[in-house]
């Protein structure tokens, strides 16, 4: 019963955290868009919608579902703040484009490690949440690499977030051999 008020305290813990990084971020993008706001269009080149602010923010906050429960803990200004902040980076975004700066060698090579880094953290959390990382699940993985663990003094008890990390770790490495072979 401890651990689960713990988990519930650290919980809240980090959700305000969060809420603080959020509105530090609204607050520079505010002041940056008040610096911004004569030189960029007013309205959105393309649409922007509340599920683009969001992927945005969460690629600040590291997930969708940070991102996803700081936007609801939001106010409508803050969400106002956040989506013409979105509309902003649209725009300027456009306009490099249009200026030619992604065949820049720079800034192509740039955005081909930007995504490709994405797309790889994209499918490392595929794989984390197709892996069963369930209480049993570790322990059978460490009854299978009981040598290593022990070698190095530890008790299930004592390794059990190495273990998963090692059990998330291993199930990465099978599927990068699994497709290496197809």
């Amino acid at each position: 019963m401890q651990l689960l008020s713990t988990q519930i305290k650290s919980r809240r813990t980090r959700n305000k955290i969060v809420l603080s990084f959020v509105r530090a971020l609204l607050a520079a993008f505010f002041l940056m868009g008040a610096a911004q706001a004569s030189a960029l269009p007013k309205a959105p080149i393309s649409p922007v919608v509340d599920d683009d602010v969001i992927a945005l923010l969460s690629l600040n906050l590291g997930g969708r579902d940070v991102a996803v429960a700081a936007w609801a803990n939001m106010n409508p200004f803050e969400k106002q703040t956040l989506r013409d902040q979105a509309v902003r980076i649209a725009a300027m975004a456009q306009a490099a484009e249009r200026d030619g700066l992604p065949s820049h060698p720079d800034v192509a090579r740039a955005l081909r490690w930007g995504i490709s880094s994405f797309l790889a953290d994209a499918w490392e959390r595929k794989v984390v949440s197709e892996t069963d990382l369930s209480e049993d699940a570790a322990r059978s993985f460490y009854e299978a690499n009981r040598q290593v663990y022990v070698n190095e003094g530890l008790s299930f008890e004592k390794c059990r977030p190495r273990v998963k990390e090692d059990m998330i770790r291993s199930a990465i490495l099978e599927r990068l051999e699994k497709l290496g072979t197809e």
